[in-house]
């Protein structure tokens, strides 16, 4: 397995730092924040990047909500660092620092999606048809022919998938909201699809991973949202 995790966050700190210690078993981990780091941390060595707004247009439109959410994200800042990356990678891992997860659940996960050489990876893939009250439908349908929806807090992609979503960036001038833009370029270009949910071994993985109310990790599994920081942190560390 050739694997990269980037871990994206609001700045760096302790959850950020508990993820890529879980992860760094995995595979290369790396930290993209929104706040310029303070002079002297991108040389700590623990690979944490942060791009400036300046480069980032054409990056934009990876949120759903501009008028709630700024123009530029860690989302942002993300494929724009994948765009500049020369790492020897199969696959990338975006991870929102609100996700949590045990050692053993992750590894179970990433090694389960791995073996099946999977190009995109989220749970809750869904067509329109079968799930036409997804909120985010008023905004997104119309720039595909069959579009999808997912969730994705955490989601995984192949290097040929990233330049497919590169490409269709460049195509559009921007991107579109990444739960609707990623499902759906995938299904279009008929590439290995793997919801999460739909799998036995890999849905084993997993505990609450849902969008809201935030959660308290109490036994084994990823999940999400874990907004309370010692949480997160614990259950990282957690061996169950």
């Amino acid at each position: 397995m050739k694997e990269l995790f980037l871990i994206m966050t609001r700045a760096e700190g302790p959850v950020g730092e508990a993820l890529r210690k879980v992860l760094a078993p995995l595979g290369t981990v790396e930290i993209v924040v929104d706040q310029a780091p303070e002079e002297g941390e991108e040389s700590k060595g623990i690979g944490l990047y942060w791009y400036e707004n300046e480069l980032l247009a054409g990056y934009e439109g990876l949120m759903s909500n501009t008028s709630y959410f700024p123009l530029y994200t860690a989302w942002s800042r993300a494929f724009y660092h994948l765009a500049q990356c020369e790492r020897d990678f199969e696959r990338v891992w975006l991870v929102e620092d609100d996700v949590a997860g045990d050692a053993a659940s992750f590894s179970a996960l990433v090694r389960e999606t791995a073996r099946l050489d999977i190009d995109y990876a989220a749970e809750g893939i869904l067509s329109r048809a079968e799930h036409p009250q997804w909120y985010w439908w008023r905004n997104y349908g119309s720039e595909f022919a069959d579009p999808y929806r997912a969730f994705q807090p955490l989601c995984c992609l192949s290097r040929e998938m990233v330049t497919a979503l590169l490409a269709d960036r460049e195509k559009r001038g921007r991107f579109l909201f990444h739960e609707f833009h990623f499902p759906s370029l995938a299904v279009e270009q008929g590439v290995r699809i793997m919801d999460w949910t739909q799998s036995p071994l890999a849905r084993r993985c997993f505990s609450v991973f849902r969008y809201r109310p935030p959660f308290l990790p109490d036994g084994p599994g990823v999940c999400h949202p874990v907004k309370d920081a010692s949480a997160a942190i614990a259950h990282c560390r957690s061996v169950w």
